[in-house]
């Protein structure tokens, strides 16, 4: 059944937690495939496509023709795609600072820096584990700070990696300005993060730059068994900079005019507030899907989202558990934030302006963005 515009809502408000935007779908993007990530991660030992794989028996439970879900549960051996990102950036960030050429190695960056850096990071979970994965393979000194909410077997992940755990009394926007002070006043400390502000800006953009090889995979394979493009992405969003990689990408100039729906938990749902009410942060309240527990929108991000995102939900931590569940039956052992994109496409699949738009053999595209962890089961 198409949903309807709820009544006492303005126009492009959709109830059960819905926003459209009718213009995105004239928006282009200025893309420049000039990064080399995907050279870059190709190089690095244990590099292989994650799998796109259908499911058939959720395209027809909604109606739908193809239903592709991109699973990265697994990149070089840790539980998320966020490697992706910190990798390059790292890369990309001590490259330029050791004047090093473009084709260097771990190893030659490790040499270089001799144990003399230290990498910075604030998280919620799994872009911080990514971090401290890049410092231990360059045999430097990691510190990642994390709000209080982030649970202890997460804590004990990123310390595994060899990172020292700060944590900090408050939000997730209270953890990333204790890390900026942190890099501020230490010496030859580097901030590896995935949200941009006014003067901090080229690391957030090699971090995006990072997440295009998940996206360029995707076509490659999408091409090769279905023989077509996706028309229907389904992204999460925390602070935005995956939605930025993949609204850039899907929008470029001369593609294929792909519709961008973005997916939030409803008690952190910035993205959502800021396209009802303009750019703002909000407080966030506790979620299982700890990786999309942000109350900001990056910067970089906000301009490509307000104007390339068709379609933004927002979902509860019971249809995110229920996706979870669901995939393990069907065999995907997923965490909440790889389950939230399935949650949000049924709240999505009967919108009458994809159906209107697509008509009704497009074909959809979940990212899958986290393997299975611990959490507490919502009742």
């Amino acid at each position: 059944m198409p949903l309807e515009i709820h009544p006492d809502l303005p126009g492009g408000i959709y109830a059960n937690g819905i926003y459209t935007n009718p213009e995105a779908a004239e928006w282009t993007s200025e893309f420049l495939s000039s990064s080399n990530a995907l050279e870059f991660h190709q190089r690095l030992p244990g590099y292989s496509p994650t799998p796109l794989l259908s499911l058939p028996s959720i395209a027809s439970s909604l109606g739908l023709r193809h239903v592709l879900i991109k699973t990265e549960t697994s990149r070089f051996g840790l539980p998320a795609f966020k490697i992706l990102g910190a990798s390059f950036a790292t890369f990309r960030t001590l490259c330029a600072h050791f004047n090093l050429p473009d084709d260097a190695t771990l190893e030659d960056i490790a040499v270089t820096a001799d144990g003399k850096i230290t990498l910075v990071a604030t998280t919620d979970g799994n872009h911080g584990r990514a971090v401290a994965w890049m410092a231990k393979n360059l045999r430097v000194e990691c510190q990642v700070f994390v709000p209080d909410f982030v649970n202890q077997p997460a804590r004990d992940a990123i310390a595994g990696e060899g990172a020292v755990v700060n944590v900090v009394d408050g939000d997730y926007d209270a953890a990333v300005m204790v890390a900026r002070t942190f890099t501020e006043r230490a010496e030859n400390a580097f901030l590896i993060q995935d949200a941009a502000w006014d003067g901090y800006r080229v690391i957030p953009k090699f971090i995006v730059d990072g997440y295009m090889t998940m996206l360029v995979e995707l076509d490659l394979q999408a091409q090769e068994q279905i023989g077509r493009p996706v028309d229907v992405v389904l992204v999460p969003v925390g602070v935005g900079s995956l939605a930025e990689a993949v609204t850039i990408y899907y929008k470029r100039k001369g593609g294929s005019a792909t519709t961008i729906i973005s997916v939030e938990p409803e008690t952190a749902a910035c993205l959502q507030h800021s396209l009802r009410n303009g750019l703002e942060s909000i407080e966030t309240r506790s979620t299982i899907m700890a990786g999309l527990c942000c109350g900001t929108v990056s910067d970089s991000a906000w301009p490509v989202l307000s104007r390339g995102v068709d379609v933004s939900t927002v979902v509860s931590d019971m249809e995110a558990h229920k996706a979870v569940e669901d995939l393990k039956d069907l065999g995907f052992n997923v965490g909440p934030c790889g389950g939230a994109t399935l949650a949000g496409l049924r709240r999505v699949a009967g919108l009458k302006l994809l159906r209107e738009r697509l008509g009704e053999d497009f074909v959809v595209a979940m990212l899958c963005t986290e393997g299975a962890r611990y959490y507490e089961k919502p009742i």
